[in-house]
């Protein structure tokens, strides 16, 4: 009888013909879960409580392969979505559900440019870069000196990291500017298919974004709070700003813990659906919402973070 597959931990044949590299970053996982994010370095070590592992016994090893201590320890390549989690963050991060959802709301692809306000940890920055590929670009723009720093490394860790272990390098085209977006775009050079803002207060932007906008293209605007999006809306109507609003979303994801059951041998005997599972050669599975809503601890706005999208209907 079969005892049940953790997805996680099978390990991928196809994974064999990539062994790890130095400069790579890696992903390494406890067995209860934990994660910690690390970059290959020469001479470098891996330490936690339960052991210590030097990056040279990583470096050549295959991805998903487990540490050399007595605890299991998996190590592979991070997804952007792990990455973005465990980067170091600066200002709050654009989680990537959200991120998924804003590239989605902003209808972009390969070749398209889009217009960054508030560059934050670089997460979604990322989002972008990766959905507009070689020939799009996007502009990102940060007033706050310490916030863009962090934006930039983050970015340039990943690039630098999918660049070891990659044939074809990540696209080249972000462009970071330590400026205030509304001064850049008093004197606009370009025109974007889309544009993405993480501010506080969008009212003094719009008016700006207006001249640089396609017409029908879409603003996609990251707000903390529901309050915002209603006075955002407010400040449109009251400065006769041609956006339309087409939807407010909060993005939500309810996880799950599917686990095989134990079930207990009773003197009384199987019961009909054990007896009818024995038969049929395959295990009870037990399914429920996870007691673990807010996994990442310490974010508790980010099931409340609304997305608000602004049509451009008219020009200006």
């Amino acid at each position: 009888m079969s005892t049940g597959v953790n997805l996680l931990h099978t390990i991928n044949d196809a994974s064999l013909e990539s062994p790890f590299k130095y400069d790579e970053i890696v992903m390494a996982e406890h067995r209860k879960g934990r994660k910690r994010l690390f970059r290959l370095t020469v001479g470098g070590q891996f330490a936690s409580p339960l052991g210590i592992i030097p990056y040279a016994q990583i470096v050549g090893t295959n991805e998903r392969s487990t540490s050399f201590t007595s605890h299991q320890v998996l190590f592979y390549r991070p997804t952007l979505e792990d990455y973005i989690l465990h980067m170091k963050r600066g200002p709050t991060v654009t989680y990537p559900k959200d991120a998924a959802a804003m590239v989605t709301m902003m209808d972009i692809g390969c070749g398209s440019k889009v217009l960054e306000s508030g560059s934050g940890s670089g997460g979604l920055t990322l989002f972008l870069s990766r959905a507009v590929g070689n020939e799009g670009r996007i502009d990102s723009y940060e007033v706050r000196s310490g916030h863009l720093e962090i934006a930039r490394k983050n970015v340039q860790a990943w690039k630098g990291s999918w660049n070891v272990n990659h044939l074809q390098t990540w696209p080249d085209n972000i462009y970071f500017f330590h400026q205030d977006v509304i001064k850049a775009l008093t004197m606009p050079t370009d025109v974007f298919d889309a544009v993405a803002l993480d501010l506080q207060d969008l009212s003094d932007v719009l008016p700006f974004v207006l001249k640089v906008l396609r017409i029908g293209r879409p603003v996609v605007a990251y707000l903390p709070n529901i309050t915002q999006v209603i006075t955002t809306l407010q400040r449109i109507k009251q400065q006769s700003l041609p956006f339309s609003l087409d939807r407010v979303v909060e993005v939500y994801h309810k996880l799950w813990h599917i686990a095989p059951s134990k079930t207990l041998n009773f003197s009384s005997g199987a019961t009909h659906s054990e007896s009818n599972a024995k038969k049929n050669d395959y295990d009870y599975y037990l399914a429920r919402p996870s007691h673990a809503q807010h996994p990442h601890t310490g974010i508790e706005n980010v099931f409340i973070n609304p997305l608000i999208l602004l049509n451009f209907i008219s020009e200006y």
